[in-house]
């Protein structure tokens, strides 16, 4: 459906099928797919008391998406190619940790986070399955090199990812729901936004644990994400 077509199948079913006049309608809820804005824009002139409020587990995947970590992104971009190519290199992960890879979906940002959050609980099993891996000569001595060249970085952008997106992610999966969420929307946010404090207060364990095994501290290691002066709350 384009958004013209849109446009007109919302408009008939308010006006034919529910009677409802048109400047009642209050608001317009919808995901943020282009269709849909267009839709609105279209359908404005037609409902003046309405607002367009877009669906808010979206908004927060777009916010996952803009976490700048350079060095673990192009590591997840060649593990993700590696897992993609080669049934071989599934059932070799499947051997070694004797649970299937996590699936990627490039539109759901949270599928990513899944996958970094898997690489935090269980690097070992990331580095052994590297060591034994037979298949995609290519790819995997690309990873390899990365490993050692930049491991320390990549296991630390991987620990503050998954350290400040973990209430974006819960979040999303909350909002993700064909139910009416809008009396829920509300206290679910106000959580993002008290975790998304604590971690500007002090608070994300995965990094001091890295941080720790890396033998340095956090005035030694001054990532653009983690804010070595205590804020408070009132500044997010």
């Amino acid at each position: 459906l384009n958004g013209d077509i849109t446009a007109k199948i919302v408009h008939d079913v308010l006006t034919d099928r529910m009677g409802v006049k048109l400047d009642r309608v209050v608001s317009v809820v919808s995901d943020r797919a282009s269709v849909n804005s267009l839709a609105y824009s279209m359908l404005a002139p037609f409902i003046p008391n309405s607002i367009q409020i877009g669906c808010f587990s979206h908004i927060l995947n777009r916010s996952g998406e803009k976490i700048d970590v350079p060095h673990a992104s192009d590591f997840f971009c060649h593990w993700t190619s590696l897992f993609s190519k080669s049934l071989k290199a599934k059932g070799q992960w499947k051997e070694i940790t004797g649970n299937a890879i996590r699936s990627h979906s490039p539109t759901r940002w949270w599928s990513s986070w899944e996958i970094y959050n898997e690489h935090c609980l269980s690097w070992s099993r990331v580095l052994q399955f590297l060591e034994a891996c037979s298949c995609s000569p290519m790819t995997t001595f690309k990873l390899r090199q990365m490993l050692q060249k930049n491991e320390r970085e990549i296991l630390i952008e991987v620990a503050t990812l998954v350290d400040f997106a973990a209430p974006l992610v819960s979040a999303t999966y909350a909002l993700e729901s064909d139910e009416l969420m809008s009396l829920s929307a509300h206290q679910i946010i106000n959580e993002v936004r008290q975790k998304s404090q604590a971690f500007l207060l002090g608070v994300y364990p995965n990094i001091t644990a890295i941080l720790t095994r890396c033998n340095l501290s956090l005035e030694e290691k001054k990532l653009p994400w983690m804010p070595l002066q205590k804020r408070h709350p009132s500044h997010f």
